[in-house]
């Protein structure tokens, strides 16, 4: 498994507006150089999350103050959940990308949006290469595809435990900051 962590940062806004399917956004940037990362095959992922409020890992200048209230209130019973995911790592060749992305989608609808939260994330199993598809709507479908192979792997008694982690549990273990680890 890898073991990824970073603020959610914003995307280019495609996949809750013209996919339907949210993501949490990691800076791949920072992760460039990570021996992990940059060998990793692009392509699609399944695995768990969680998100935290910015100060409960005592890393950030940033503070869930600095949000407007609603939010704080919308996301308090969410943070410090596992959640399941599926994660695309690459460079999306369906929009031509040349930047490098780390996009979360967390199975679970969430209230409003989360950007400057923290993340963190194990990725445990290659689901599929990326590809360019002939249609949106074949995009759709594969992400959907994704969704349900990732739901169906992480209720294997096997994948379970890892949602127990202590890495996605407890905000406060020591972290490295948008750093690739391994176990």
């Amino acid at each position: 498994p890898l073991f990824l962590e970073g603020p959610i940062i914003h995307g280019f806004g495609r996949g809750s507006r013209l996919l339907g399917f949210p993501t949490a956004n990691l800076d791949a940037e920072k992760y460039e150089n990570g021996p992990i990362i940059h060998t990793l095959p692009v392509g699609v992922y399944d695995g768990f999350c969680t998100v935290f409020f910015p100060e409960a890992t005592n890393l950030s200048a940033a503070s869930s103050s600095d949000l407007p209230e609603s939010q704080r209130e919308s996301m308090r019973e969410h943070c410090g959940t596992v959640f399941k995911m599926a994660m695309s790592i690459g460079y999306n060749p369906q929009f031509n990308n040349t930047l490098k992305t780390a996009e979360v989608h967390i199975l679970h609808k969430f209230p409003c949006d989360f950007y400057g939260f923290y993340l963190r994330v194990i990725v445990l199993d290659f689901l599929r290469p990326m590809t360019s598809f002939k249609s949106l709507q074949e995009l759709k479908d594969a992400i959907k595809g994704d969704v349900d192979k990732a739901t169906t792997a992480l209720d294997l008694p096997e994948k379970k435990t890892w949602g127990d982690h202590p890495f996605l549990i407890n905000a406060h273990i020591p972290p490295v900051v948008l750093q690739v680890k391994t176990q």
